[in-house]
């Protein structure tokens, strides 16, 4: 297309265009330019706007900051002014008598108050001998009116009693077994009489007979029967207990499984000398307390002044033997009636 530069009034170059021989006028299209004065901005201008602008952001970021500083302190100090003005705790305690509560007081720290002793706790009671009940001889349990001889003079011993000191384990429903030993039995913890043949739980062991059905204890499947081969005698314990040596025979020691442990000791033999002679000989005691002595079909048997030693003889052997329950670091007394009904179980082969 044929085109022509022309310079106007103003000095300014402008492009124009002749059109071709066939074009209308209609369709040749004006071309303007743009002043010279807008096509150059000043490197001068330039610079400082560029200047300005970093300031207006220096500004702004001193500005952030002294607020950021500003809240800190703030803050910061209101809590501390906040601790150095609190009042000293001068005002006495409220009680329930003064009526409605001041809230605004300061308050003070009380001391805990402790809590009342719980039901399931052990109690700390004195050292009372366990009676030793004689063993029934009819199918069941024996229900008299009045104790038997073993029975009363057991619960005079129990009323002379050293003054050790032990804890009772937790009984939950009171029947004479601990909890340990009811779970030892397979018996009911919250029953006293367990199998319902009216007879408490602690009684039907005590005689040898299974307080967690019928028949006699040895048929619970969790006693069995130990035999002691050089002192022929032979007597009932837990099935789960271990059972040692402690330098022969002579020694035997029933491991309870909590750190405690049932010793039978074949201690000595004596021909004419009878058992509580013996016992004042060898603690070198004046004279047995009432309700010591005592007899068990046929044994005779006396028990420490603690409750936790019995020592027997049989009129058929002339070897005294002692059964200890040692508590060892434990002074919680777990298997007190499984302690007596090995006692009771004892007899010679």
């Amino acid at each position: 297309m044929p085109q022509s530069i022309t310079v106007d009034r103003a000095g300014e170059a402008r492009a124009t265009y002749t059109p071709s021989p066939g074009l209308q006028k209609k369709d040749q299209p004006d071309i303007h330019t743009m002043p010279k004065k807008f096509l150059h901005v000043s490197s001068q201008s330039a610079a400082q706007t560029k200047g300005v602008g970093l300031i207006i952001l220096a500004a702004g970021a001193l500005f952030l900051i002294a607020g950021l500083v500003f809240l800190y302190f703030y803050f910061s100090g209101t809590g501390d002014s906040a601790k150095l003005s609190a009042p000293e705790n001068t005002a006495a305690p409220i009680t329930a008598d003064e009526g409605t509560l001041n809230m605004d007081a300061p308050k003070t720290p009380q001391p805990p108050v402790p809590a009342p002793p719980k039901a399931a706790s052990p109690s700390v009671v004195p050292a009372k001998p366990i009676p030793v009940i004689n063993e029934a001889t009819s199918s069941e349990p024996e229900e008299t009116e009045e104790p038997t001889t073993a029975t009363s003079t057991s619960s005079a011993a129990a009323e002379n009693a050293g003054p050790v000191i032990y804890k009772m384990a937790l009984d939950t429903d009171n029947d004479g077994l601990t909890d340990a030993e009811e779970l030892l039995l397979n018996t009911d913890l919250s029953k006293p009489d367990s199998d319902n043949d009216g007879y408490t739980d602690a009684s039907e062991l005590a005689s040898l007979y299974n307080p967690a059905g019928s028949g006699r204890i040895i048929v619970n499947p969790s006693i069995k029967k130990y035999s002691n081969p050089t002192y022929k005698y032979a007597l009932y314990y837990p099935s789960i207990w271990t059972v040692s040596q402690v330098g022969g025979h002579d020694s035997i020691m029933f491991d309870l499984g909590n750190g405690q442990k049932i010793q039978v000791v074949a201690l000595t033999a004596v021909t004419e000398t009878n058992l509580e002679d013996w016992y004042k000989d060898t603690f070198e005691v004046s004279g047995i307390k009432p309700g010591q002595m005592f007899y068990k079909m046929g044994w005779s048997a006396l028990l420490s002044e603690d409750g936790l030693t019995v020592y027997l003889r049989h009129p058929a052997s002339d070897i005294i033997f002692s059964v200890t329950y040692n508590l060892a670091l434990d002074d919680v007394l777990h298997f007190k009636s499984v302690f007596m009904m090995m006692v009771n179980s004892m007899e010679l082969e």
